[in-house]
């Protein structure tokens, strides 16, 4: 299992693992490490509501809402 770390802050950031449409219900596949940095696993997949597929974390869409609360 190999993770990567991200800033929320930059826009760039918008991976589905961050999604709210990333059906990751208790947030297993993320972890909040400091300030605004954050720890994933890219490769895990779970189902996108909008895209109605699974996709893994370090995928990307224009449909992205992120589900921290910043």
């Amino acid at each position: 299992m190999s993770v990567q770390y991200t800033n929320l802050k930059n826009k760039g950031s918008r991976h589905c693992a961050f999604c709210k449409y990333w059906n990751d219900r208790v947030d297993t596949h993320i972890k909040h490490k400091s300030r605004d940095v954050w720890e994933y696993e890219p490769f895990a997949t779970e189902y996108c509501q909008k895209r109605r597929l699974p996709t893994h974390g370090i995928s990307t869409c224009p449909k992205y809402e992120c589900k921290i609360n910043m």
